[in-house]
């Protein structure tokens, strides 16, 4: 019997390493990065961790009802629990690049491009007090039939 009992304390110990060893390495618990569906230009842009995708929407710009198509864009609704003030903070830093601005709702918004973009063509993060949106704006032939999947 008593061996049973060593037995069962050695599978005891095993099972607390184990446990440990999950709890120290965070058990695959680290942040996933988003993926933005149907993206072509905006993965360039960083997503804010811990940002989770809520939805998405597309449209087209064109010369007129029934005109040519002048650019096509994407845009990617992400929910953030942190204040806008740290969001921003992580865009200041991570996309240094992009230029920074306000739109007419108070909301802080970073535009930038990326190489080889045409001269309509750019990429966008606004940051609102609960989500980001992050849009591509792009030439339809950059776009081909990604956006109708």
């Amino acid at each position: 019997m008593k061996r049973l009992g060593n037995w069962g304390d050695f599978l005891f110990r095993i099972a607390a390493i184990a446990g440990m060893a999950c709890v120290l390495s965070g058990c695959g618990g680290s942040a996933k990065k988003v993926e933005l569906p149907n993206a072509v230009m905006a993965k360039q842009v960083p997503v804010y961790p811990g940002a989770k995708l809520e939805s998405q929407m597309g449209g087209t710009t064109s010369d007129g009802v029934g005109g040519r198509e002048i650019t096509k864009s994407m845009s990617w609704f992400l929910k953030v629990s942190d204040p806008p003030e740290k969001v921003v903070e992580f865009y200041e830093k991570e996309w240094s690049s992009a230029s920074k601005g306000q739109n007419d709702d108070g909301d802080t918004v970073f535009d930038g491009t990326f190489d080889g973009a045409e001269s309509e063509e750019s990429l966008k993060v606004t940051v609102r007090s609960d989500e980001i949106q992050i849009t591509e704006i792009l030439s339809p032939s950059r776009v081909k039939d990604r956006y109708d999947d």
